[in-house]
């Protein structure tokens, strides 16, 4: 499953092979031979502007036979193109190649040229150990619909076959045992090269003997297997030679690829959870917090953010500066100081000292329906894990008492209380 978290240009075909749309499908039908790729792209000045597949050949030669002569590439290929860049990662790839029923995915680089290929035979050729793979049977993924023929199925019936129902095989069979398979590259082998399909039965064209697997096989043995010999689906038995289904890169690549959305899905659910349980912690700390600050009387707490935008305001606060807390929180702290009557200045000198790292203690006089009223302050910052300054608290006090109380004393200390002198 590792494989799917790494990008497409890690493991895709970089050699691109193509032909101009004007030339002749047979040319390209030569090519795909000579090569044994399953594709070949139609270019116009190294831009895809089409593709022509084995299972293009399939429905050209059902429809009209097995001789291309004469017909033009950009005639039988498929057009747009599906193209991905190099950086995609490739489970992005296999999805989009699920979706719109591919099996082969143009690389483009930044400029949309053509600069290779991907195919579900190159994920086959790079898995590497895989857990899931390891314990996963071939039962579990493999299609248990198979298309079954005799041997001395006509061949012109066969390709019929094939291109209705979008099949990329048929197995021939011989008393309900596998004696062969008939495949696209079978076709592809047949095309193009003047030959008819008339009087041929599948038994002269098809593959054989056939590879098979058992069932309770595992899928990384069979994705070995077909690795090994180079082909892209398998033949599922018992171990009475019974067909029981048919094994496929396409269901290697979907299973792989259901088993990481599943565990992508289960990551997910686990960091909800761990979010959620978070979320309540600090929401629990906030009340708790807000609480505290609420019920701390005596004590005025003003906080901002970095921008000197309030955000918190508690009710003594709004005794000691004599406003409201809806007339503070949101605003800035300039603006709601100056409405306190507290001076400007002195919030200046604050907040420099904070930025040295140290806090700014000041006094201010504010005047009440009893008299001056002496409130202490100190503005200090507040800072993140990394000690960037995040934002502001002011801490108010009202000291009047300990003033009036201290005045007492020093008068005391210094007037005969008798003469008062």
């Amino acid at each position: 499953m590792a494989v799917l978290k790494r990008r497409i240009d890690e493991i895709c075909s970089r050699e691109v092979v193509g032909i101009a749309p004007g030339e002749l499908a047979s040319s390209a039908i030569e090519i795909m031979r000579a090569r044994n790729i399953s594709s070949i792209l139609a270019l116009e000045n190294d831009f895809p502007v089409g593709i022509f597949t084995e299972r293009s050949v399939v429905r050209i030669a059902a429809n009209k036979g097995l001789d291309f002569t004469g017909q033009r590439l950009a005639d039988v290929m498929s057009s747009p193109v599906l193209s991905v860049t190099g950086d995609t990662f490739i489970h992005e790839a296999l999805s989009l190649m699920a979706h719109s029923k591919i099996r082969h995915l143009v690389v483009v680089d930044e400029a949309g040229r053509a600069a290779g290929m991907l195919t579900q035979s190159n994920l086959i050729e790079h898995l590497g150990h895989d857990p899931f793979m390891e314990v996963k049977r071939i039962d579990q993924i493999m299609s248990r619909i198979v298309v079954t023929v005799p041997q001395d199925f006509p061949f012109s019936r066969a390709l019929g076959e094939m291109a209705d129902k979008s099949l990329s095989c048929l197995v021939v069979t011989k008393d309900d045992i596998p004696t062969g398979i008939l495949t696209e590259r079978d076709v592809l082998r047949m095309a193009g090269g003047g030959m008819s399909a008339t009087g041929l039965t599948v038994a002269q064209v098809m593959q054989h003997p056939v590879l098979t697997i058992e069932a309770t096989a595992s899928v990384a043995k069979a994705a070995a297997l077909m690795r090994e010999r180079g082909v892209r689906r398998l033949v599922v038995i018992n171990r009475h030679r019974r067909i029981q289904g048919l094994a496929t890169q396409s269901n290697v690549v979907k299973a792989l690829e259901s088993n990481y959305i599943q565990t992508l899905k289960e990551v997910i659910r686990d960091k909800e959870v761990e979010l959620m349980a978070a979320y309540r912690n600090l929401r629990e700390k906030t009340v708790y917090l807000d609480s505290i600050l609420r019920s701390a009387m005596d004590m005025g707490i003003v906080a901002a953010n970095i921008d000197f935008c309030i955000n918190y305001y508690n009710p003594a606060a709004e005794r000691l500066l004599g406003l409201p807390a809806r007339e503070a929180v949101g605003k800035h702290i300039w603006e709601v100081h100056q409405n306190a009557e507290v001076p400007l200045d002195r919030l200046s000198r604050g907040f420099q000292a904070i930025h040295k790292n140290m806090a700014h203690t000041f006094c201010i006089e504010r005047k009440g329906i009893d008299g001056f009223r002496h409130v202490e302050a100190q503005v200090s910052g507040i800072r993140d894990e990394q000690d960037r300054l995040s934002g502001y608290v002011l801490m108010l006090r009202d000291v009047t008492e300990r003033i009036k109380a201290e005045e007492i004393i020093r008068h005391m200390a210094y007037h005969d209380p008798l003469t008062d002198l």
